[in-house]
C-alpha cells in the first residue's frame, strides 16, 4: 500500500505534478480513496498525509474507457509508478512494454516486494516480513529477547519508497541524454538490503557476522545509547568522537572515563570483561 504512495509523495513534495489515478469505487478494505472521500469516509489524516500534493483520478482499468483515458494521460506524463504484484498490469493493460510503445520516454517504475521474477515473486508480504528476511529485523533490539520491531519506516517508506525515487530521477537525468524512457523494477528487499550495506561489509571480507545487542550501534556501549533520567524520561547520547567523548566526561565529572575511546572495532564485538565490570559508570538508568 505504501509503495505506491510514498514514492510520488516524495517527488510531489519537492515540485512534481503527480496525478494519483485510483479505482473509481471503494475498494475492499475500503475509507482510503476516492470513492471514500466522495462519501465523507476516512477523510482525515491518514489519507491526507501520502496523498499531499497529488491530484487524483479515479478510473476503472478493468474497462476499454478506463484503460483508454490512461492511455491518454500517459502520452504527457514523463513517469508511471505502479505497486501491484507482478503479472496485473499486464493484465489491465497498462504494463510497461504497452505504455512504453505509446510514449518512447516513458520512465516506468514498477515496486513490489521481491521482484518481478524469481521464486518470492508472487509472494505478498509486509514491512516486518522484508526487513526480517533482508537481516535487518535480527540485528534490531537487545541481545536477550526477541528482536525489536521498528516503525515500518525502513522497507516501506526508505527501502522501496526513497530508493524507488531516486531511480525515477536518475532514469529522468539518462533520459535527458538519450532521449528514451526506461523501466525500474525495484523491491522492499533489496532496498533493506541496501540500507544495511555498512553492516553487512564484514561478513564478505573475513564470515564477520553482526549479532543482535553486540555493537555500539545498538547501544552496548556508553558511547552511544539512551539514559534514562531522573525525572523518568531519556536522554540520547552520541559521543563516538575522542573530544565529544572527552567533554562530555568532563562535564558530568567522570574524567577517570575519558580513555575508555570509542574504536571501530566495537562495531563487531561485545564489550570486554573489563568495561562490563565498570558497572554503574554505564547504567542506563543512572
Amino acid at each position: 500500500m505504501f509503495r505506491a504512495r510514498c514514492a510520488p509523495l516524495i517527488l510531489a513534495d519537492f515540485g512534481a505534478e503527480v496525478i494519483k489515478v485510483e479505482p473509481g469505487e471503494s475498494l475492499p478494505h475500503g475509507r482510503y480513496g476516492l470513492f471514500a472521500r466522495r462519501q465523507g469516509q476516512g477523510a482525515g489524516g491518514r489519507v491526507l498525509a501520502l496523498n499531499r500534493n497529488k491530484k487524483c483520478i479515479g478510473l476503472n482499468l478493468r474497462s476499454d474507457e478506463g484503460r483508454r483515458i490512461f492511455h491518454r494521460m500517459v502520452k504527457e506524463a514523463d513517469v508511471v509508478i505502479e505497486g501491484y504484484r507482478p503479472g496485473v498490469v499486464e493484465r489491465l493493460g497498462v504494463d510497461y512494454k504497452t505504455v512504453s510503445s505509446i510514449n518512447p520516454r516513458i520512465v516506468y517504475c514498477s515496486l513490489s516486494g521481491y521482484g518481478q521474477d524469481g521464486p518470492y515473486r508472487l509472494f505478498s508480504g509486509h514491512d516486518i516480513n522484508y526487513i526480517s528476511l533482508a537481516g535487518v529485523l535480527g540485528l534490531i533490539g537487545p541481545k536477550e529477547g526477541p528482536p525489536s520491531i521498528p516503525l515500518n519506516i525502513i522497507a516501506d517508506f526508505a527501502g522501496v519508497s526513497l530508493y524507488g525515487a531516486v531511480g525515477i530521477l536518475l532514469a529522468l537525468m539518462a533520459r535527458g541524454k538519450s532521449d528514451k524512457g526506461q523501466y525500474i523494477d525495484h523491491t522492499y528487499m533489496e532496498g533493506a538490503i541496501h540500507l544495511i550495506t555498512w553492516f553487512t561489509h564484514r561478513f564478505f571480507m573475513d564470515g564477520t557476522v553482526m549479532k543482535r545487542g553486540e555493537s555500539w550501534a545498538m547501544g552496548t556501549y556508553p558511547h552511544y545509547g539512551v539514559y534514562r533520567t531522573k525525572d523518568g524520561k531519556y536522554l540520547s547520547i552520541g559521543c563516538l568522537e575522542p573530544h565529544f567523548w572527552d567533554n562530555l566526561c568532563k562535564a558530568i565529572g567522570k574524567e577517570e572515563f575519558m580513555p575508555a575511546k570509542w574504536t571501530m572495532d566495537m562495531t563487531f564485538q561485545a564489550p570486554d570483561e573489563k568495561l562490563t565490570q565498570s558497572g554503574p559508570a554505564w547504567s542506563r538508568s543512572s
